[in-house]
């Protein structure tokens, strides 16, 4: 059920930001309040009496790597049954007893037979996932200020969930790639309309701008990337459309690389122009917890809290209901004992539909037991397609830096790329390095091939296969240091993200 306020809180760093949004009449959203709480501190009065009076609309937002998404498909279930299989399921896949995890769920459309009219039925279902330690302490924290949130979720479903309320073309594409350009970390989800079906993390400029260009290329050789292991899945979805959004000076520049490039028909998404800031000035981080903001006050399908407990009872309310109920209780015990013989009649009755319905249980499991086993073998196959693509060398970086430490004198005549074994790449150059003296070009030679050596990014395969002098074809004299050598490119060390 929508409202008019909202509030939002993220931890950034050893901080905490808090924010409070509010719609008016008109459907506008306008920033009330903004607060950045250094750690170990409360927020303001005000900000503090207000979160803990509307906790049911306080979204308390979680790191993007704290929490991931997954869709599964399990047997028609409802309420804690599919709450039940869902966290087997993720305890299964990812370590566990089913009570070290907490779960949201989003049943995806109705149910299907698999295999044909007389199969199993199955039916989709988005799940966030986040271990409950992580879970505690942020409501630990969140205890500290006197706030009970009522919707936790990570950064990058806030994201998603505002992009398909509030977005540009939200409605018109089957599948879209929202990219998400922070100061302290960028991310990109891979969406259909019905759920997020990927989301990865996307890498930081290292050089502090120092280099833009080289981090804009490999922003979108991550976007591509990205959009290739997401063709590899179950549902293998054509991204129609690249959203950019957050830092208002790179994520321009992100478009324009893409367009370069020719990706799938990019466009810059400014989520700031959704709201009325004030004397506010939001960071491109700050975006995630005023989108939580919003969402709070209009509500989501799914949640990693559990349904809030209500108020206990005061003293003198709980002694007059123990007062009633021993009442009614002396007053039923003659019908107990009256029942009790229909009670057994009835109760062995149910046993055998019990029995019955326990048979069916136990095909479901093993078809779920099935379902998960493809699940495997389909991430098995995918992690194996990203060691497989991030281990390729990085041919524009090397060549790059060959360049770099070349002499003047040095020129390539031909450069010849091949790979003797799977994974192993070696270059092979023929050049030349020309001087007015024979003492000279071969100076320049050997500080090319000295400087090689000393390179991290290739290793000098052998000696040069061939190194003679020949006299120069210029008017003015001079001589030519002729060579050929093999450069092996040393393998690229891949990491992997969590």
């Amino acid at each position: 059920m929508k409202t008019k306020r909202g509030f939002g809180v993220l931890r950034q760093g050893e901080a905490r930001l808090a924010v409070e949004v509010r719609r008016d009449g008109r459907g506008r959203w306008t920033v009330a309040q903004f607060e950045r709480v250094p750690a170990g501190d409360a927020p303001s009065s005000g900000l503090g009496r207000a979160l803990a009076r509307e906790a049911g609309t306080v979204a308390w937002l979680l790191d993007d790597t704290e929490a991931r998404t997954s869709v599964m498909a399990l047997p028609p279930l409802k309420g804690r049954a599919l709450e039940r299989a869902a966290l087997g399921l993720v305890a299964r896949a990812d370590g566990g007893a089913p009570e070290t995890w907490t779960v949201g769920s989003q049943v995806l459309g109705a149910t299907r037979r698999v295999g044909g009219g007389d199969g199993p039925k199955l039916q989709d279902v988005f799940i966030v996932q986040a271990s409950r330690p992580v879970v505690d302490e942020h409501l630990a924290e969140a205890a500290r200020w006197g706030v009970r949130p009522g919707l936790m979720l990570p950064a990058h479903l806030m994201l998603d969930q505002l992009y398909r309320r509030h977005g540009p073309e939200c409605d018109q594409h089957a599948a879209w790639n929202l990219v998400f350009i922070g100061q302290d970390a960028s991310y990109l989800c891979i969406s259909t309309r019905q759920c997020v079906l990927l989301t990865r993390r996307l890498p930081q400029d290292l050089s502090n701008g120092a280099d833009p260009e080289e981090y804009l290329g490999r922003m979108a050789t991550e976007i591509e990337r990205s959009i290739f292991f997401a063709r590899q899945t179950e549902h293998s979805p054509q991204v129609e459309r690249i959203i950019v959004c957050g830092d208002h000076e790179m994520a321009p520049r992100v478009v324009d690389r893409l367009q370069q490039q020719g990706l799938a028909p990019a466009l810059y998404w400014e989520i700031e122009s959704l709201f009325v800031w004030g004397a506010a000035v939001p960071r491109p981080d700050d975006l995630p917890v005023v989108a939580g903001a919003l969402l709070a006050g209009e509500g989501l399908p799914y949640n990693l809290l559990t349904t809030p407990m209500h108020r206990a009872f005061s003293a003198a309310s709980r002694r007059r209901a123990l007062i009633g109920a021993g009442a009614v209780g002396a007053a039923a015990v003659p019908l107990l004992m009256v029942g009790g013989l229909m009670t057994a009649r009835i109760q062995g009755e149910y046993l055998d539909k019990a029995k019955g319905r326990l048979h069916e249980a136990q095909a479901r499991a093993a078809q779920a037991e099935e379902v998960y086993r493809s699940q495997r073998v389909l991430m098995a196959r995918e992690s194996r397609i990203a060691q497989f693509t991030a281990a390729r060398p990085d041919l524009e970086s090397v060549m790059r830096q060959v360049a770099f430490v070349t002499p003047p004198s040095v020129v390539f005549k031909s450069l010849r790329l091949r790979e003797n074994e799977p994974g192993t790449f070696v270059l092979h150059i023929e050049g030349e390095s020309a001087a007015a003296s024979g003492a000279e070009a071969q100076a320049g030679f050997v500080a090319f091939l000295e400087a090689l050596r000393a390179s991290a990014f290739v290793a000098v395969d052998g000696e040069p296969q061939r190194m003679h002098i020949k006299p120069g074809e210029n008017r003015a004299g001079g001589e030519r240091t002729v060579f050929s050598l093999d450069l092996r490119l040393k393998p690229t060390v891949v990491t992997e993200e969590i």
